[in-house]
């Protein structure tokens, strides 16, 4: 079930960040652990390091996760267009050209890309989203219709965080939502924004 949490309008939708916080317990050590000693590794010789397979390249690095997100996506072509496959495409070739990469560019996480695909099959949009990705690897998707608006961030998992933006009598109004991604289709619905992924200039 989900429900309307608190006003986002004034927290623009790329500038979300997803925070994680370990906490360390720390107390007495257990009276079996305060005897055990660590095992030291054993260094490789100069011959074995030698042998070792250099980390691929960035270049083949977003070859790689390019070419893993297409087949994902091509598994579910026969449920869109062609139109829709070609701009899908041209979006991640765009995302993950080493010509535009940064050192705060990321990977897409595939997880995450999974979980647009479904998201896409359930609501099945008409309009092809723009994409983008977080700093952690996270897919984005906007959808845009004048004054309305829906911006997602897909997550692991089949979960999603989303801001949604109408017109209203009173100015902008503006929801946030979180939960299962097959939820989402009705709450973008029940806030009357669902013409942004049906309707209007693309």
């Amino acid at each position: 079930m989900t429900g309307i949490q608190i006003d986002t309008s004034s927290v623009p939708p790329q500038n979300w960040t997803i925070l994680a916080q370990s906490f360390l317990l720390t107390g007495t050590a257990s009276p079996a652990l305060a005897g055990v000693q660590p095992t030291p590794t054993r260094s490789l010789r100069a011959s074995e390091a030698a042998t070792l397979p250099p980390p691929p390249s960035l270049e083949v690095q977003l070859f790689d996760n390019s070419a893993q997100l297409k087949i994902f996506f091509s598994q579910i072509a026969m449920h869109l267009t062609n139109e829709w496959r070609i701009a899908i495409f041209e979006q991640l070739d765009f995302l993950l050209k080493i010509e535009d990469w940064q050192e705060d560019s990321a990977l897409i996480e595939v997880s995450t890309f999974l979980t647009f695909l479904r998201f896409l099959i359930f609501a099945a949009p008409y309009r092809v989203p723009s994409l983008g990705i977080s700093p952690n690897g996270n897919v984005l998707a906007a959808w845009l219709n004048g004054d309305e608006r829906i911006t997602v961030q897909f997550l692991p998992d089949d979960r999603a965080i989303a801001t949604l933006l109408r017109s209203g009598t009173r100015g902008n109004e503006t929801v946030a939502w979180r939960g299962h991604v097959v939820d989402l289709k009705l709450f973008i619905e029940r806030f009357g924004v669902r013409d942004c992924m049906i309707d209007g200039p693309t």
